[in-house]
């Protein structure tokens, strides 16, 4: 990663980590002279990684062009909106729920009744609780277009582009292993979302030679020993690691 190109605005010393309410991360895609010298050269990338507490929430944004991956929890909920809104969103290319747990669906609820979406990224497997149910009522109350992504499709913002790296088949006994799993890329650097998955995603994923290589690694099912394998770790090489 060429130095420079990437920066993470931390709170690193003296400050409450319950005072952050986002951490940013920025990259550009302009690397070298020739990248500049081409007729579509590479903008910006900024992701946010919102404080929502235990659950999941990330802000993608390129050239006005907006992606949200998670919504976080009922209790973050209106946080989260008020969040979006200060960044003059209006509508967003993408929305993503990673699964169907509520500390990543529920905020995505009244994020559905606040701003445009075109499309919505969903898992293919159904929940079965109320809250999953009221997603689904919003999702066809304001007639988005549901996707369950299959792996190695891409979607393009902007200038950056997300690829579909898993789950690798739907279908796994526990939800949390049929998470999204996200590689965003845009230039030469790489961000890695992949929901809740655990070790048993993770290992499909290793074998099936993916690239989940990434700059910045939101560490999956937050941190839990469950997830972030050392043959999985191994293969991403973050510099930075988000929980």
């Amino acid at each position: 990663m060429a130095a420079g190109l990437l920066m993470l605005l931390l709170c690193l010393a003296g400050c409450n980590p319950k005072d952050m309410n986002s951490v940013t991360a920025q990259a550009s895609g302009q690397e070298t002279q020739e990248q500049e010298n081409q007729e579509k050269p590479s903008g910006s990338l900024n992701l946010h990684y919102l404080d929502v507490g235990q659950g999941n929430a990330v802000l993608l944004e390129s050239q006005g062009h907006y992606v949200l991956i998670d919504g976080g929890d009922r209790e973050t909920s209106s946080f989260v909106v008020s969040y979006l809104q200060e960044q003059g969103i209006d509508t967003f290319d993408y929305v993503v729920a990673s699964h169907f747990d509520s500390d990543h669906l529920a905020g995505l609820i009244g994020v559905l009744h606040q701003f445009g979406v075109n499309q919505i990224l969903t898992p293919d497997y159904e929940g079965d609780t109320k809250l999953y149910q009221s997603f689904e009522e919003a999702v066809r109350q304001y007639q988005v277009m549901e996707i369950h992504p299959q792996q190695e499709e891409v979607y393009s913002f902007g200038t950056a582009q997300m690829e579909i790296l898993g789950p690798v088949y739907y279908g796994h006994s526990d939800g949390n292993e049929d998470s999204i799993c996200i590689r965003v890329t845009n230039g030469e650097n790489s961000f890695l979302i992949c929901g809740d998955i655990g070790e048993d995603t993770e290992t499909e994923l290793v074998h099936t030679g993916v690239d989940v290589s990434a700059d910045v690694y939101l560490l999956n099912h937050h941190g839990s020993n469950t997830s972030s394998t050392q043959e999985f770790l191994d293969l991403v090489q973050p510099s930075y690691a988000v929980i």
